[in-house]
């Protein structure tokens, strides 16, 4: 009985001290956050939208394709 309490206070003792050095960390890189992007405007209810791939024309700019996927073409 006392081999499991000694075993359940040292996972306890471990985790406790994984927690406090996480939490301690976080407040370290909080200046170096993303802004939030602006959400997504709101779809009306029902709707949806149908898309044609096979109609979509390629554009034929280098920029509208990766490089590596550029020499393929």
């Amino acid at each position: 009985m006392k081999r499991i309490l000694g075993i359940l206070a040292t996972v306890v003792a471990v985790s406790a001290l994984i927690w406090v050095i996480l939490e301690s960390r976080e407040g370290r890189y909080s200046s170096y956050a993303s802004q939030p992007e602006p959400p997504a405007p709101q779809q009306s209810a029902g709707a949806s939208l149908t898309y044609n791939f096979d109609a979509d024309e390629p554009e034929s700019d280098s920029q509208s394709c990766p490089w590596k996927f550029a020499q393929l073409h």
